[in-house]
């Protein structure tokens, strides 16, 4: 006779993510909206190039387009980051880790023009490595 699901089992089997998990998790998902209003401005500055100049335009317009078309693939990645984390997913995790290096990187470069915003996003790249490298609850919420 086979056995039965234990429902208590399942239930307690599922994981509670922490807070801050939580919380980059909704700060991936902002990327990702933010990057999309990236994607339909570049869209339409692409549209803009063509109708203005058809010769030099086309540059404009291909280039613009093949910005979008990386936005879009950093905004697909985002998004599903963000629900890898929220849903407790060790790939999210690890992918949430190599895009804050990606930002810190990239905020490096803020630094020499807008320093405010480069120092909040080292700040909050290096908070979101340092919280899901070291902290216990955050490496165990990912097992």
């Amino acid at each position: 006779m086979p056995k039965k699901k234990n429902i208590e089992k399942t239930k307690s089997a599922a994981k509670q993510m922490p807070l801050f998990v939580k919380a980059v998790s909704i700060l991936y998902y902002a990327g990702a909206a933010v990057n999309l209003g990236i994607l339909v401005f570049l869209v339409l500055m692409a549209a803009g190039f063509s109708a203005a100049n058809p010769l030099i335009g086309a540059a404009g317009a291909a280039l613009s387009l093949v910005f979008a078309m990386i936005i879009l693939g950093v905004a697909v990645i985002e998004f599903f980051t963000a629900r890898g984390l929220w849903k407790g997913r060790k790939w999210a995790r690890i992918t949430a880790i190599i895009l804050s290096v990606v930002g810190i990187l990239i905020s490096l470069s803020y630094l020499k023009s807008a320093v405010l915003v480069g120092i909040l996003l080292l700040a909050v790249n290096a908070a979101i490595i340092l919280y899901l490298l070291i902290n216990k609850e955050a490496k165990q919420a990912f097992k």
